[in-house]
């Protein structure tokens, strides 16, 4: 069987490599989640700001002030399971935004070679690009 050092592989070799792949971003986002999860009840505070301050800006240092409103706004949940849940669903979908870029490193870095041959794993510049003649 060729290794990927090499350049060939068969239908399994990939199949097996995208296995790996896939299972190093599962890790990855789990253990975003776990990170996210732990800080949910920050993360809601967050998401919950705009709805409980008024966001005023100026050109002057602070650039963007918070006033707090009179009233504060709350969730209302109507069954038992939605507060845990609504926590579930703030760590898992941030522990994937806090995850992807390390998710695009691990899974997109060995498919370069295979978009640009003959180039490896190097990053492709702006002077890689052919320059149009400007009028």
């Amino acid at each position: 069987m060729a290794s990927p050092e090499d350049g060939k592989m068969s239908f399994w070799g990939h199949l097996d490599e995208l296995r790996k792949r896939l299972v190093n971003v599962s890790i990855a986002i789990g253990v975003g989640f776990v990170l996210c999860f732990a800080y949910s009840e920050q993360i809601l505070g967050l998401l919950l700001l705009p709805m409980n301050a008024t966001i005023s800006f100026s050109s002057q240092y602070p650039f963007i002030a918070f006033t707090p409103n009179k009233i504060v706004q709350t969730l209302h949940f109507t069954a038992l399971t939605e507060p845990f849940m609504s926590h579930l669903k703030i760590g898992f979908i941030s522990g994937i935004m806090l995850m992807i870029p390390s998710s695009c490193i691990r899974s997109g870095c060995s498919s370069r070679p295979a978009c640009c041959p003959g180039r490896g794993a190097t990053p492709v510049s702006s002077s890689s690009f052919p320059r149009s003649s400007s009028p």
